[in-house]
């Protein structure tokens, strides 16, 4: 007789969920909500080597509709540079990131998805309009880098 097969941990079944979710997830849209973009006028005269840049992201609001399998994220996008401890340069950016097709799974998992997926899908956006408030308010700095997500499941 065969031994039974072993039962799933809950970060198995988790998983197993997430994947199902980015299999079945569609992008159906990506929406600006709100820019912000302060230079001080020091931005413009420091070395740009000695601008520290740093870059946050955080889901602000998440809503999921199971039944119509809908998943909505607000995320917050916040570019800081630092010339030693005194900010220069501060773009904050919200983005709606709208998914549909999402089903059969529990709020959790489409909150992890929202985290790991729906950053990396606006983040292009990021890039791009950063890069153009860069260059239009004369900063001069190295394009954001490449976004390295290390998915939580």
């Amino acid at each position: 007789m065969a031994d039974p097969a072993p039962e799933k941990t809950a970060a198995e079944i988790r998983r197993t969920a997430y994947n199902r979710v980015v299999r079945q997830a569609q992008l159906h849209s990506i929406f600006l909500e709100k820019l912000d973009f302060d230079l001080k006028p020091e931005a413009l005269t420091v070395e740009k080597e000695s601008l520290k840049r740093s870059l946050e992201s955080e889901v602000r609001a998440f809503s999921f509709d199971a039944e119509e399998g809908t998943c909505l994220g607000s995320i917050q996008w916040k570019i800081t540079m630092r010339h030693r401890r005194r900010v220069l340069v501060r773009c904050t950016t919200t983005y709606l990131v709208l998914y549909d097709g999402i089903r059969g799974v529990e709020e959790e998992v489409a909150r992890i998805f929202m985290e790991n997926i729906g950053k990396g899908a606006c983040y292009a956006y990021l890039r791009a309009l950063f890069a153009q408030l860069d260059w239009a308010s004369g900063i001069g700095s190295p394009p954001l880098p490449v976004l390295r997500l290390e998915p939580r499941v």
